[in-house]
């Protein structure tokens, strides 16, 4: 499963927030999402493995095809427990990447003495919060589908009960 190409929305929506910055010039950091480094694959698989641990459920309900969920358990006849425990696994290992190409994105430099790393800080910084934002959005419930049971309380103390400093 991590070998593949992860199929989801995630870099649709990598190049989509790219579009329109100042600091992408050229169509280097495009190319980069398509050749799918690291960090960039960690984010994929991050994107969609989260989504189905939550909405499987009731996708399945709905008669959705099957998720990541029951094609894992069918393949490796294993429980539905066991299938989510070795996902968050793998979510797991995918932030270890991505922490990973975070590191070297601070200390990596070239024979020249440039910072040289896989992915631009900019691009990798969008990376990260498409990660951070899906973690939010996906962590204990599906806050994409009901926004109002998810985050609809930590965007209100965010904006409209701002602490005083």
């Amino acid at each position: 499963m991590i070998e593949g190409r992860i199929i989801g929305n995630s870099p649709i929506l990598l190049i989509s927030s790219l579009m329109g910055m100042d600091e992408i010039a050229s169509v280097m950091p495009y190319q980069l999402i398509r050749q799918a480094p690291k960090s960039i694959r960690g984010c994929e698989l991050i994107c969609r493995l989260i989504n189905d641990i939550q909405t499987h459920e009731e996708e399945q309900a709905k008669g959705d095809a099957p998720s990541a969920i029951e094609c894992y358990m069918k393949e490796y006849s294993v429980s539905r427990r066991e299938a989510i425990e070795r996902f968050e696994k793998m979510i797991e290992d995918a932030w270890k990447d991505i922490n990973e190409a975070a590191l070297s994105i601070c200390k990596t430099k070239n024979r020249d003495g440039h910072k040289e790393h896989e992915v631009p800080k900019p691009v990798f910084e969008h990376v990260l919060n498409l990660c951070c934002l899906v973690n939010v959005l996906y962590k204990y419930s599906d806050g994409f589908t009901y926004p109002a049971k998810v985050i609809k309380d930590p965007v209100t103390a965010l904006y409209a009960d701002p602490l005083s400093i």
